[in-house]
């Protein structure tokens, strides 16, 4: 398994023909200049007059876009409750962001 990080943030989400465009990172700051890996192209043939399907993988494409936030907001949560802040979390919230974090950054299956 590699400790290899993602790319950082901003990632944006635009549709395409028939699909999504996830362009992260260094391609959004040197668009002229990207590397394949990059960008995450979801071609699933899909066209808003497919309903609940295009529906479905937009909102994925868009889950996927905003990942690196949710890591980085996941990440000052854990270290805020390990450093003894004051903060209150919900039973079982650290164990969720714990177990995000692991999985988020390859250390679970």
């Amino acid at each position: 398994m590699s400790d290899a990080t993602h790319t950082p943030g901003e990632w944006r989400m635009s549709e395409i023909e028939g699909g999504f465009l996830i362009t992260m990172g260094t391609a959004l700051k040197r668009p002229h200049n990207c590397e394949t890996h990059h960008l995450i192209e979801m071609d699933f043939s899909l066209y808003p007059e497919d309903g609940e399907q295009y529906d479905e993988a937009k909102a994925n494409a868009r889950l996927m876009a905003s990942a690196p936030y949710g890591l980085e907001i996941a990440k000052e949560l854990l270290d805020l409750a390990r450093s003894g802040g004051s903060f209150v979390y919900p039973p079982g919230m650290l164990q969720k962001l714990e177990r995000y974090v692991a999985k988020a950054t390859g250390r679970t299956a």
